[in-house]
């Protein structure tokens, strides 16, 4: 089986880059130019009529998902790696846990960072980078207990999965995020 990503280098469309690499799926890049504004042509609006990235295509089927952690969980059920067995009811459970807290917390929030004039215009950003930059702080705190709690170096426990690919492209992102702000680019 070999796939087509659709991918920005600066979103969380890296995470699932690097779970295809890592798991050594066939895959090709087809790279998204944000800045370009490639995100909004009717081509891509036809993939993914939201203009987001990722978009996976199964390049045998046709069939296509967006959605980073829709398509985590697609590749990691598919590869036969990196999701808990549903045999282990409790590692089971704080995978699906941790996952959503990267979706609705974690990633959401870096969003917010990275693009902050979206959620509070340009004449508030300045002033609201601070608090998320306070709530990441928190954020990747909670994540580093975590692991510490269950003895490292994988967040949902003892074994690598999707949630440390995804928490490693929410971290890239959020690290990114000053110098955004900096350039005053909107992707």
């Amino acid at each position: 089986m070999s796939y087509i990503l659709c991918f920005c280098p600066d979103c969380a469309s890296q995470a699932v880059r690097m779970v295809l690499e890592w798991s050594g799926a066939k895959y090709r890049n087809d790279t998204v130019d944000m800045d370009a504004g490639a995100h909004r042509n009717a081509e891509f609006l036809r993939l993914n009529p939201r203009g987001m990235v990722p978009v996976l295509s199964n390049g045998t089927t046709g069939a296509m998902l967006s959605e980073t952690v829709a398509i985590l969980s697609l590749l990691a059920e598919q590869r036969d790696r990196l999701d808990p067995a549903t045999s282990n009811p409790k590692a089971r459970a704080l995978f699906l846990q941790r996952s959503r807290f990267l979706l609705n917390t974690l990633h959401a929030d870096a969003q917010v960072q990275y693009c902050t004039e979206r959620y509070v215009g340009d004449d508030l950003a300045n002033a609201a980078r601070p608090k998320i930059h306070d709530w990441m702080r928190s954020h990747f705190s909670m994540l580093d207990a975590a692991i510490a709690e269950h003895g490292g170096p994988w967040l949902p426990g003892g074994e690598l999965s999707v949630c440390d690919f995804y928490l490693g492209g929410c971290a890239r992102r959020s690290l990114i995020a000053p110098r955004h702000a900096l350039s005053n680019r909107m992707p």
